[in-house]
């Protein structure tokens, strides 16, 4: 199945995709994310078309392709192929910039899932949100508490924030179960990081964290509670 976000803030996109994909799987089942400058279509082909192989009642598998239409290997490939990888049993997720109308018109030919967040540009830029997931790794309270409350100043979204926090433990998690980043199919820098803040975080931590805050996604979703106070409250019982 192919979900598309695309839109014209860069960080809206990322969040809303990474908090979507998250969604859909299970705690310590893989999400293999594929990024512009690490494309690899033999890699894509492989885990994409897995399921179709091994036939029905096979493990799903989440791809989420970050920004990969700046890679000129990929766009053909998707603009190829985007029926069959829609039609296979995986999902298949892009995060991408405001496409074309034509690029949309393909897509929507083929019955894929596509939100359109192009929006007046919120000034969420100014904000890190990579210190955002930094200060959950370390278990940094006070810096947590701090920049939860300046993303929501920015302007940044409860599933954006969501999505960040969500990332940050699913990295931890994958990095206390593998030996390098290759086999977490994760970037290397993160990963470097992400080992680095497994130190700090007992397996149960992880998990029950991953499943609170997918829990919020999918009622805030369903319109039960106030997100932004859900999380709030997840950020001041980190220790």
């Amino acid at each position: 199945m192919l979900t598309i976000f695309h839109g014209n803030d860069e960080v809206v996109v990322r969040g809303k995709a990474r908090a979507y994909a998250l969604s859909l799987k299970e705690v310590g089942e893989d999400t293999l994310v594929l990024e512009s400058d690490s494309f690899d279509v033999g890699r894509l082909e492989e885990v994409l078309f897995a399921q179709t192989f091994a036939g029905f009642g096979a493990t799903q598998t989440v791809v989420l392709c970050d920004h990969v239409f700046e890679n000129a290997d990929a766009k053909t490939f998707f603009d190829k192929f985007s029926e069959e990888i829609h039609a296979a049993g995986n999902h298949c997720i892009l995060a991408e910039k405001t496409l074309t109308a034509g690029v949309l018109s393909n897509l929507k030919k083929i019955g894929a899932k596509i939100f359109d967040l192009k929006t007046e540009k919120k000034d969420t830029r100014a904000f890190n949100t990579f210190a955002l997931g930094d200060a959950l790794g370390m278990k940094d309270k006070k810096n947590l508490w701090i920049l939860f409350a300046q993303a929501r100043e920015a302007g940044l979204e409860g599933e954006e924030i969501c999505g960040v926090l969500l990332w940050q433990l699913k990295n931890i998690l994958l990095a206390q179960s593998t030996k390098t980043f290759t086999e977490a199919s994760v970037s290397e820098y993160p990963y470097k990081k992400a080992k680095q803040f497994s130190k700090v975080w007992k397996e149960n931590e992880l998990k029950n964290s991953l499943l609170e805050l997918a829990k919020m996604y999918h009622d805030a979703h369903r319109g039960k509670g106030d997100f932004m106070n859900r999380l709030e409250l997840f950020v001041l019982r980190v220790k």
